[in-house]
């Protein structure tokens, strides 16, 4: 099957008053047809800037150094602005982090849905509105609520509009960042039980970017674990989340309390990540890794395959039992 989307190489850089910030650093990965992806890691790594980056809706002074974006094949980092206004929001659409502010407040939001389909498909604003009817009926939202303000809906109304505002052009990507941000458990439960419904019916492709790894092992297929700006390792959701082949993925996943066994203590990554003005020249990771070893400290690691559909950027990735375990390592990488 072939890959619906295709990141490669992808840069981003910022132009901040202390230099330039590389926010995200050559990374790469697949999405195919109907398939999930989950994007995660702690705040400033770099997964909403890679969102952002896919729709090509960078701030001013955010821009893609290097690196293809292909969606089909056709490589939208290429594209003139005329041809990514017709690939987004048809091709590719996302939800938007916080939903009390993805709304214009002093429009209905019927039409702000009404405006997103006519802008870019050619139909009269009665088929628009016949489809947004049926939209929110798909996200649960009844049909005559269309034409409330914003500040007419609860949170956890307004982010089920925010996800019809996406669903409008029938896009067959569909980035979902943080979209269960500021809302309570139970509406957090729906929003996301909400997504994987839509998926199945509509056959998208999703990726969800998320603090939550709970969220992200029960809603995608696979999962790429950010880290400083760059992937630190990816594969299968479950496999990689039971065993990591990368320190920093092994340290997330133990952060999460379990709800089988007693808590003592928490466990946390000690140290902050990185100044990406001025990032480690080696791994990212080796400041605060645990198993550091002195190569970390002196040579970029590589991200190399350690199971079919499973990479990892570290030097002991093919080593990591070994490694965590503390014992001698009988052939150190050069």
């Amino acid at each position: 099957m072939s890959h619906l989307l295709e990141v490669a190489g992808l840069r981003i850089d910022f132009t901040t008053r202390r230099g330039s910030l590389g926010a995200v650093n050559d990374i790469s990965f697949t999405l195919r047809a109907g398939e999930s992806l989950g994007l995660v890691g702690e705040s400033g790594c770099g997964k909403s800037t890679t969102a952002y980056a896919l729709m090509r809706l960078l701030p001013g002074n955010g821009r893609i150094t290097a690196g293809k974006v292909l969606i089909d094949g056709k490589d939208i980092v290429a594209a003139s602005e005329d041809e990514v206004r017709r690939i987004r929001w048809q091709d590719i659409a996302i939800v938007f982090q916080n939903a009390m502010t993805a709304l214009n407040p002093v429009r209905r939001i019927g039409d702000q849905m009404v405006a997103a389909l006519t802008e870019h498909q050619p139909v009269s604003r009665a088929e628009a509105l016949d489809r947004a009817r049926a939209i929110f009926e798909k996200v649960g939202l009844s049909p005559s609520r269309l034409m409330n303000y914003p500040h007419e809906f609860s949170g956890g109304m307004k982010q089920r509009a925010v996800i019809a505002l996406a669903l409008m052009c029938q896009p067959r990507i569909l980035l979902a960042d943080e979209p269960t941000t500021a809302l309570d458990v139970v509406a957090q439960r729906q929003v996301l039980e909400l997504l994987a419904g839509l998926k199945a019916e509509f056959g998208l492709s999703l990726i969800l970017i998320s603090h939550d790894i709970s969220a992200v092992a029960e809603l995608c297929d696979r999962v790429a674990v950010m880290y400083a700006g760059q992937i630190a390792e990816e594969g299968p959701t479950r496999e990689t989340l039971l065993n990591p082949r990368h320190p920093y993925t092994r340290g997330l996943v133990a952060s999460i309390p379990s709800i089988y066994d007693e808590i003592t203590t928490l466990s946390s990554i000690e140290g902050v990540p990185p100044d990406l003005v001025n990032p480690p020249l080696a791994c990212r990771f080796a400041p605060r890794c645990p198993h550091a070893q002195p190569i970390c400290a002196q040579v970029p690691p590589p991200m190399v395959e350690v199971a079919p559909g499973r990479r990892s950027r570290c030097h002991f990735a093919t080593q990591f039992d070994v490694l965590i375990a503390g014992k001698e390592i009988a052939n150190v990488p050069t």
